[in-house]
């Protein structure tokens, strides 16, 4: 079977994000792409992730980058196959998040290039101990719209992390079905 996953996003926007001259985003000094995927159940549940170093409660859609020679396409299905066993047939390219960041010392373009994939009634698990998934679970349309104002008013060490997550999980509440 061969693979179908669009070239080109259902829907994109551009949005800049001020950090601050207290805040940072040292995460993505090395990466100007990263995949994201939907994992969704027939009830219509989406997988989010826990990595075992996040603060209580700071869960989120699956990520991963975008190697140098990688299109967002190849990524996805590495990433997927790497963290969840599955090996990707069919996916949508729903959404592609274009970002302006700033922060003390750095301004640059990043993107998001995110995906949905169904899945059948077997459950993923994760399988991808490198990038230190501590749990999964699957979360409901009301609980993703929870998670988003959990992401926006996160205080503390976290909060730009937190903040930086909240614009895609908020486009994927607000974009896609």
């Amino acid at each position: 079977m061969a693979l179908k996953i669009s070239s080109k996003p259902e829907s994109s926007f551009f949005i800049a994000v001020d950090f601050g001259k207290s805040g940072t985003a040292d995460w993505l000094k090395d990466r100007d792409d990263e995949v994201a995927y939907i994992l969704r159940n027939p009830a219509g549940e989406m997988m989010v992730v826990r990595r075992s170093y996040y603060p209580e409660g700071v869960i989120r859609f699956p990520t991963g980058g975008v190697e140098v020679g990688e299109s967002p396409i190849d990524a996805l299905v590495r990433e997927v196959k790497e963290e969840t066993g599955i090996t990707v047939k069919k996916a949508r390219y729903s959404l592609r998040i274009d970002y302006r960041l700033s922060w003390t010392g750095l301004d640059k373009q990043f993107r998001t290039h995110c995906f949905v994939i169904d899945v059948d009634q077997s459950r993923p698990r994760i399988v991808d101990e490198q990038h230190e998934h501590e749990a999964h679970e699957w979360i409901t349309r009301r609980n993703l719209a929870k998670l988003v104002k959990f992401l926006e008013g996160f205080k503390g060490n976290w909060k730009d992390y937190c903040r930086f997550r909240e614009i895609l999980h908020k486009a994927v509440f607000e974009r896609i079905d």
